[in-house]
């Protein structure tokens, strides 16, 4: 963790992203902080599609403050891609959501945890972890993210 705390988070092109029913080239061109939330081929991809709408109080604070954008990337196995990507253009998510079907993100972050409950994080706009973690998985883990929000530009 250590490590990784120290380590700048890439966002790498080539993605795809899933916009309504579009599917089109993902092209980073914010300059402000992200939220990450980074599920790979260990996760259930249709479990965490099915609860893409409990992030949307993260989204939510990141508008209002202007202080952060949030972004959700999916790395499924190759044999679910296209699934995937179906059930985000049936699900119609009001945000886009990104899918890294060549592993791209985690290639890019060597230092990235293997455990997945440190696949999100806030990082600065330098690329910088601030927060690790889930806000949403406790109190008492929201609170040390809305301090760490508090600290960004």
């Amino acid at each position: 963790m250590r490590e990784f705390s120290n380590t700048t988070i890439v966002v790498p092109k080539g993605m795809m992203m899933v916009d309504g029913q579009s599917l089109k080239p993902f092209k980073d061109t914010s300059l402000k902080a992200k939220l990450i939330f980074y599920f790979d081929e260990s996760s259930c991809s249709s479990c965490q599609v099915a609860h893409l709408s409990d992030l949307l109080n993260l989204y939510e604070i990141g508008d209002k403050s202007g202080k952060y954008e949030v972004l959700i990337i999916f790395s499924p196995p190759h044999e679910d891609l296209s699934g995937l990507i179906e059930e985000l253009k049936l699900r119609d998510f009001e945000h886009p959501v990104i899918v890294d079907s060549n592993k791209e993100f985690e290639i890019g972050n060597p230092s990235m945890p293997s455990d997945n409950r440190f696949h999100t994080y806030l990082i600065d706009e330098k690329g910088l972890p601030l927060f690790i973690g889930n806000p949403n998985g406790s109190e008492e883990l929201y609170g040390l993210f809305m301090k760490a929000v508090s600290r960004l530009k």
